[in-house]
């Protein structure tokens, strides 16, 4: 394999394009490995339907993330997945819970 001109080993690119579409497939599970981790720490009423309907779409993200593998992703793509985790994870700010959350709500369950 041929040098490149800052002295490195030129990358084929065959080779670069499929290592490009698995950082963004890792980006990809990245953000939805994130979301899906959050539903241990939100503080909804488990009767809530906006915990229902919540609850549904985590198990659907957890199918599109076994599905990941086999699917081709652009760039613009992920930024706009990467846009709305950002977006969706501002707005669960209020429910989720902190430690001090935590340790209040224990405590009053022991009084």
């Amino acid at each position: 394999m041929s040098s490149g001109p800052d002295g490195r080993r030129a990358i084929r690119p065959s080779v670069m394009r499929m290592d490009e579409e698995e950082v963004l497939r890792l980006r990809l599970k990245t953000c939805l490995q994130t979301i899906l981790e959050l539903r241990e720490n939100l503080d909804m009423p488990d009767n809530a339907s906006f915990s229902v309907f919540l609850a549904g779409e985590l198990g659907s993200l957890e199918e599109f993330l076994d599905m990941l593998p086999g699917i081709s992703v652009s760039e613009y793509e992920v930024r706009r997945v990467e846009l709305a985790t950002a977006e969706f994870l501002e707005g669960l700010n209020p429910f989720l819970l902190t430690e001090a959350t935590v340790k209040t709500k224990a405590v009053d369950r022991v009084q």
